[in-house]
């Protein structure tokens, strides 16, 4: 009795899924292809709406590539400028700009080399590189995340220094329950001040970081997707029945960490809310305050930091309530302002 032989498998299934890998690649490579032209006549087009409306687009070289896992723009000597307000100059060495073929709604960015951005002619000048980077993304006609880092930036004046700035990051986003709601937070290692500071506090130094600002403001991201002026946003915000809060501000500066966190509403109809303020490390801050023979230079001043250290044990806060004309402590008004007019 002879055993039975086992069917051989057909040449065409032995060969099918190379053959299905490679109709995959090309139909893949079709699509990367198309998709590439449309980017390309897309950016043209930009280009010359911008150019059509009086503003300066230009480059050395362009070129579009970054098959098969990304779409890069990469142009050098980048340069574009805004008249309609106030001059405004943006010059780089390099931009890429990159997109990943499944993802049409997220773009990186990214800047090799210095940055150099003019306002108002030669008045301010902001350099900054050799690092820097931005991420954007979005859904529909409203901005998701927005996300901005330099790791070093150089600020002038009317070709005076004013401020040199180390490791710095800006973040946008809606709030993971509230998606009209944005939060901010931004934050920088060191901040260098080039001018004189005043004589009651320039002994803590000229240097203030690492430092961190938390910000969340209702309706705000509905708001600017609306179209609101930013300059308004704070105003609209508050007549609309929200708040303006900063869960968190720490600065570090000569020694002392300084902290804060506030809230800005109208709940009852007129402006309100409240500022708290902490400072670990008072010694620093006391000493500028004091004469060489250790006298108190400014006795008000001494008795404030006093008093805003005592409130700061154990993590407290040394609160102030915010009205309509001024920040007040305990019902007495100590900054006067027009604080519901400047809104």
């Amino acid at each position: 009795m002879t055993a039975t032989q086992p069917k051989k498998r057909g040449g065409f299934w032995l060969f099918f899924p190379f053959f299905l890998f490679l109709l995959l690649i090309g139909l893949y490579s079709a699509y990367w292809a198309y998709a590439k032209n449309l980017l390309d006549q897309g950016i043209e087009g930009w280009i010359e709406v911008e150019r059509a409306a009086g503003h300066t687009v230009e480059y050395s070289n362009k070129s579009l590539g970054g098959y098969p896992f990304r779409f890069e723009l990469t142009l050098d000597d980048p340069v574009y400028e805004d008249d309609e307000i106030i001059s405004t100059r943006w010059e780089g060495q390099q931009l890429q700009l990159v997109m990943q073929p499944w993802n049409w709604q997220h773009v990186i960015a990214r800047s090799p080399g210095m940055n150099r951005i003019r306002t108002g002619g030669e008045d301010i000048s902001l350099l900054f590189g050799p690092k820097s980077a931005a991420s954007l993304s979005w859904s529909g006609e409203s901005v998701r995340r927005f996300s901005l880092a330099f790791d070093e930036v150089a600020a002038s004046a009317n070709g005076e220094p004013v401020a040199d700035l180390d490791d710095f990051q800006f973040h946008i986003k809606p709030a993971p329950d509230d998606p009209a709601m944005l939060m901010l937070e931004t934050r920088w290692q060191s901040l260098g001040v080039k001018q004189p500071l005043p004589p009651e506090v320039a002994d803590l130094g000229p240097d203030f970081g690492p430092s961190i600002l938390r910000l969340e403001a209702d309706q705000a991201f509905a708001l600017l997707t609306a179209g609101y002026d930013a300059s308004e946003l704070v105003g609209e915000i508050l007549a609309r029945g929200g708040a303006v809060r900063v869960p968190q501000l720490v600065l570090n500066w000569g020694g002392s960490e300084l902290g804060a966190k506030a809230e800005l509403n109208a709940a009852s109809g007129e402006i309100g809310g409240n500022v708290g303020v902490r400072i670990d490390g008072a010694d620093a801050v006391r000493a500028a305050f004091q004469n060489p023979d250790g006298s108190a230079s400014n006795p008000d001043a001494v008795q404030a930091i006093n008093a805003l250290e005592a409130a700061s044990a154990n993590g407290g806060f040394l609160t102030m309530t915010i009205r309509g004309d001024g920040l007040y402590f305990l019902g007495n008004r100590i900054v006067p302002a027009d604080i519901e007019g400047a809104l």
